[in-house]
């Protein structure tokens, strides 16, 4: 059966989603770390933690996904928390600075430990209150994206001015200097 693959180079660390997905097979799972549908990926290896290497696997084929052992996966245990307001705990710039303290490993290849994570203290408000958080910083997000989006398509505009004001500018009329 085919199912998702997403190894860490496919999730953004600007805005925490999942950039593309991949394809295996179930049978070809071995030595990956398997998730499901709207489970929370956060990466436990330096320097991905650090720069915010965290998605909730959406639209995944068949609900079912792999990926890299570096992954820790977390779901909620009870339905009156959601996993977008976990998410965006656990990609709050100081926890992330906090969780360096517990890195383990070589130099090289320093992780988070699992106790570490398993100590977190997370605020749980009403769900009603995490659904507000949730929705301000998707917006948020949302808005960022499209101011970026929009930059990019003016700093290309300009480009192209720049560009046919110099290639385009009728040199026959003016003395060239040899530069």
């Amino acid at each position: 059966m085919p199912i998702s693959f997403v190894p860490m180079e496919c999730i953004d660390e600007a805005y925490g989603m999942i950039s593309e997905t991949r394809e295996t097979t179930i049978s070809q799972t071995k030595g990956y770390t398997r998730f499901e549908e709207n489970d929370l990926l956060w990466a436990k290896i330096t320097p991905c933690m650090q720069n915010g290497k965290s998605a909730i696997a959406r639209h995944l084929k068949n609900g079912l996904g792999c990926g890299s052992t570096e992954y820790y996966v977390m779901r909620p245990k009870s339905n009156n928390t959601l996993i977008d307001y976990i998410y965006i705990v656990l990609r709050h710039k100081r926890l992330l600075k906090a969780a360096q303290s517990s890195f383990g490993g070589s130099a090289g290849q320093q992780r988070v430990s699992s106790q570490y994570l398993k100590s977190i203290m997370v605020p749980h408000p009403d769900f009603s209150i995490q659904k507000e958080i949730v929705d301000t910083v998707y917006n948020m997000k949302y808005k960022a994206k499209q101011l970026q989006k929009e930059g990019n398509a003016l700093l290309e505009e300009a480009k192209q001015k720049i560009e046919k004001m110099i290639i385009g500018y009728n040199y026959g009329k003016v003395r060239r200097n040899n530069i």
